[in-house]
């Protein structure tokens, strides 16, 4: 999984605030965003504007868990790949 540290170079699972892992090695198309220290509030918020953004297919958040402050936005967005052909 490709893991972004926003505060931190060391992995330490307790300082890493948001983390964005790809589900399949090869396709990074579809992944899940897991955001820790925030509640429904933002993930509702994050997952508005996701779903309302032209090139996300699919986008959903939960909380894993009611008493830990950690979501996950689950996503599946659009990869258009243009090919020019010079001749």
């Amino acid at each position: 999984d490709k893991i972004m540290e926003l505060f931190d170079n060391e992995y330490d699972e307790d300082k890493i605030k948001v983390q964005i892992n790809t589900i399949d090695q090869d396709n990074s198309d579809e992944g899940i965003i897991i955001i820790n220290e925030e509640n429904h509030t933002i993930g509702n918020l994050l997952n508005y504007y996701m779903q309302d953004h032209k090139s996300v297919i699919f986008s959903g958040y939960r909380m894993p868990h009611l008493l830990k402050d950690t979501i996950e936005i689950k996503y599946k967005i659009k990869i258009i790949i243009f090919y020019f052909i010079l001749i």
